[in-house]
């Protein structure tokens, strides 16, 4: 028996079969038992607000009234409250369409003995389903907390089941793969994404963490491959979920942090090497003295036997090419004498070119594309002529190797100006900021694949056959350029020819002009520019340029500055040049916020390291132009004037590659 007051609401119209009800049921409830009855449908309607019942009894028919409505009334003010008809007479067919109707229970008036436990049995459903309900409640509440969770995770999580299938995947996760969580959940495996040099390895993983759960590694590293078939190197954390035959897994995209390592490892063992080869060549310098003082020494006697000069010459031709090898191995490791003084590199490529087709040769056509008037460059000018020698017959040797027809045999050596920017994922940078003077490599050789592309200048690396060459041709050069802070960059693809393209610092102080054909009037520019750079020297020298090329230019050293600019509606620029990686707002953020004020602007991005950003997508998607840095301030102002001149979409993404 409960011991709760019971409150009943009676629809009712005799006075007497209520008191009868009433009578009945205090039998079971006694004093707390509450009954209020009324007779009416607008009564009826306000006592299930104003009383509250815990159930209502009501008669079948009542004059203008009846059970069946009353019950739809319950339904429509959205009320649950256990309803139980109470009439005189009834038949089958109507009471299975009154339970059907949604009545808990019905009693005839003539057995109200069983009134009360007809009473007791609706109340404890209505207990039983209360509580279900609330358990549904507090699942759904405890579901919308995990899912909060498992959405705001700092990294990339999935649920995956026991026969790989993805059933939940977060934000992130969709994201990194490239595909929608519409594709993903409950439609795609987790092996899809997985190289297949891992899976075997996954699923031996898995098996023995079914057995334990330290059985196997919770934490590695994978290849990961998204919808583009890019593959990035991923740290999983993986877990099984107990009591399920489910894993829960969480990826951290580490590509970014492992091509970092990889450089680092690279640079410490190029630096290893060449403290090494540092010492050796300055030690074989010593033993080289003694070779060619003593081979001089026997050159002087007048009456040496001429098949003994012979071959002294040939111990003194040997020993200098000994001294230009040891040269090599003292500017890798940049342990050279350096005599740097002001030159014009036009001027030295020019002088050198007699030199360079005797090592050209006929066979092979030598194109020169020097932009003049060029900043002055602050380098010793033997550097740069093995510099220039280097890579030209680098450039030989490729193409004799593609062994291509004779029209096609091309090497190109272009100058111009350009800007260089310390990398920001070297420590330290190795690359000083702001002007250079650039010159540029080109063959159409047999170009090379990313292996190799990768390994170029490690010391005594050579992709030719033995003895045809000492592999410290580019590994000297490396060294050169580390030695004057200034940079290279190497494009090629296999077949396709590759570029050595070298950043310069240009001398301080000089003028820096931007070169263009006086008559070609309609190339001059005349819009207003926003540009965002972060590096003060860049952004000065990027103005004065730009200016120069006839933009007005309204400058800013970081987003906050630049959002202050586009805020002002008196400001109409047509074009902005924003640097990624800035403190702050971050390019990115200025970017979205840009395109949401200014509709019509027009973008370009400019970074370091931009193969990993995250904006890869924007760039290819939305007309969002990027340029490599260092960039040349000649394709710069010509992707700017094909921007402004013309319907961005007919500008090919080929032009926008980094150079």
């Amino acid at each position: 028996m409960s011991m709760k007051p019971l409150r009943i609401l009676l629809l009712e119209d005799s006075q007497m079969d209520a008191e009868l009800i009433q009578a009945e049921l205090q039998k079971e409830w006694g004093d707390r038992l509450y009954l209020l009855r009324v007779a009416d449908r607008e009564a009826f309607k306000e006592k299930l607000t104003a009383y509250h019942p815990d159930l209502v009894l009501s008669d079948y028919r009542l004059p203008g009234y009846d059970g069946l409505t009353a019950l739809h009334d319950i339904e429509i003010m959205g009320l649950d409250i256990p309803f139980i008809i109470v009439t005189g007479t009834m038949d089958e067919e109507t009471a299975a369409e009154t339970i059907k109707s949604g009545a808990w229970d019905y009693v005839v008036k003539q057995r109200l003995y069983r009134l009360p436990a007809a009473l007791n049995q609706a109340l404890k459903m209505k207990a039983e389903r209360d509580q279900k309900r609330r358990a549904e409640k507090e699942l759904r509440e405890s579901e919308r907390r995990y899912r909060a969770i498992f959405e705001n995770t700092g990294s990339a999580t999935v649920i995956i089941e026991a026969d790989t299938t993805i059933s939940l995947a977060n934000q992130k996760f969709v994201e990194l793969s490239g595909y929608s969580r519409e594709e993903i959940e409950g439609r795609m495996s987790w092996t899809q994404f997985v190289e297949p040099d891992w899976l075997e390895r996954m699923r031996e993983y898995h098996r023995k963490r079914r057995q334990s759960r330290d059985a196997a590694p919770r934490q590695y590293e994978f290849d990961f491959r998204d919808r583009s078939g890019r593959i990035r190197h991923i740290l999983l954390t993986v877990d099984v979920i107990p009591g399920k035959e489910k894993s829960v897994a969480s990826l951290l995209d580490v590509t970014a942090r492992r091509e970092l390592d990889e450089r680092i490892r690279q640079a410490q063992k190029i630096e290893v090497v060449g403290q090494l080869a540092g010492g050796v060549a300055h030690d074989f310098n010593n033993l080289l003295t003694v070779i060619s003082g003593y081979s001089d020494m026997i050159l002087a006697e007048k009456e040496l036997d001429p098949v003994m000069r012979q071959r002294v010459n040939q111990i003194r031709r040997a020993g200098e090419r000994a001294q230009k090898l040891t040269n090599q191995l003292l500017a890798f490791s940049r342990k050279q004498m350096v005599q740097s003084e002001s030159m014009d590199l036009n001027r030295v490529i020019r002088e050198s070119m007699g030199m360079l087709f005797s090592l050209i040769g006929e066979d092979i056509k030598v194109e020169l594309d020097l932009t003049d008037p060029i900043p002055s460059i602050i380098a010793d000018p033997h550097q740069i002529e093995q510099i220039l020698i280097n890579l030209v017959v680098n450039a030989r040797d490729a193409i004799r190797e593609k062994g291509a027809a004779a029209e096609s045999r091309c090497i190109r050596i272009t100058t111009g100006l350009g800007v260089m920017l310390a990398d920001a994922n070297e420590e330290p940078p190795v690359a000083a900021t702001g002007p250079a003077v650039v010159w540029t490599v080109e063959d159409t050789g047999m170009g090379m694949d990313k292996c190799t592309l990768s390994r170029i200048f490690e010391p005594f690396y050579t992709t030719k056959e033995t003895g045809q060459g000492t592999g410290l041709g580019l590994a000297s050069v490396f060294g050169i350029i580390r030695q004057n802070n200034a940079d290279i960059r190497v494009i090629s693809q296999p077949a396709k020819g590759s570029t050595f393209r070298v950043f310069w610092p240009a001398e301080r102080g000089g003028e820096y002009t931007v070169p263009r054909e006086p008559d070609h009037e309609a190339d001059k520019g005349h819009e207003t520019v926003l540009l965002v750079e972060r590096d003060d020297d860049v952004r000065a020298f990027t103005r004065e340029a730009l200016e120069q090329a006839g933009y007005h230019v309204a400058d800013a050293r970081d987003g906050e500055g630049a959002m202050d600019l586009l805020a002002d509606p008196s400001f109409s620029p047509r074009l902005m040049i924003t640097d990624l990686k800035m403190p702050g707002i971050r390019g990115e953020r200025l970017v979205k916020v840009a395109r949401e004020s200014r509709p019509g602007l027009q973008i370009i991005v400019t970074s370091g390291f931009f193969h990993n950003h995250d904006m890869a997508a924007d760039v290819q998607d939305q007309n969002i132009f990027f340029v490599q840095k260092p960039y040349l301030m000649a394709d710069l102002t010509s992707l700017i004037r094909r921007i402004l001149g013309q319907d961005p979409n007919d500008i090919s993404v080929d032009s926008l590659k980094p150079g």
